[in-house]
């Protein structure tokens, strides 16, 4: 069994879907599954992913035949994993390559943290810094600050599967921030923390 399951949604991402893969692919961490749900893509999003299963035998591909929006995508991933930890990923960002490894380290060191963000920089198409977030290592902070914006970036998140499950996943009613409502229920379930570095580059 794979120690991570990254579980990465697409729905016509074709620009920036190589570079999203290439930089999973590209981890110094290597245990690890690549669960990509393609979401009733029309554009070539599917050839991308087909193209890089062919190459590596750590991707698998669950297709939707219509746009079931992200929530359920994610969620339908989540059940197919297999591995400890659950991976969020976005198909337009990139992790940095030390991004798994540090974030298995700190799970495996810490096992009263359930799930774990890192720091990330917001950056425009052409991966140009445009802001750095700030985000608390603590979890009491992190669930004040989500009172007032952004305390964990979503799609960094490294949680354990077991809590995930047992949070029963992403609310499929929310179609745009099905992530932070997740964020919000997991704070009352286990305890949350940051990394204090930069490891993903949010588009």
């Amino acid at each position: 069994m794979p120690q991570v399951s990254v579980v990465m949604p697409v729905f016509n991402g074709e620009k920036y879907l190589a570079e999203a893969i290439e930089s999973i692919l590209k981890q110094t961490f290597s245990d690890f599954e690549f669960i990509i749900v393609d979401d009733g893509s029309v554009d070539r999003s599917l050839d991308v992913i087909l193209d890089y299963q062919k190459r590596d035998g750590r991707i698998s591909l669950i297709q939707h035949a219509r746009n079931e929006g992200s929530a359920r995508a994610r969620n339908r991933g989540m059940r197919a994993a297999r591995g400890e930890y659950l991976a969020a990923m976005d198909s337009d960002d990139v992790s940095l390559p030390e991004r798994l490894r540090l974030q298995v380290e700190c799970l495996d060191s810490n096992p009263d943290i359930g799930a774990l963000g890192v720091g990330a920089v917001m950056t425009d198409e052409k991966l140009n810094p445009l802001h750095t977030y700030g985000l608390s290592q603590r979890h009491a902070r992190i669930a004040y600050d989500l009172l007032l914006g952004p305390s964990v970036v979503c799609a960094t998140v490294m949680a354990r599967r077991a809590v995930m499950l047992a949070c029963g996943g992403h609310d499929e009613r929310w179609m745009r921030v099905s992530d932070i409502e997740l964020i919000s229920r997991l704070i009352t379930r286990t305890r949350l923390a940051n990394l204090p570095r930069n490891l993903y580059l949010y588009r």
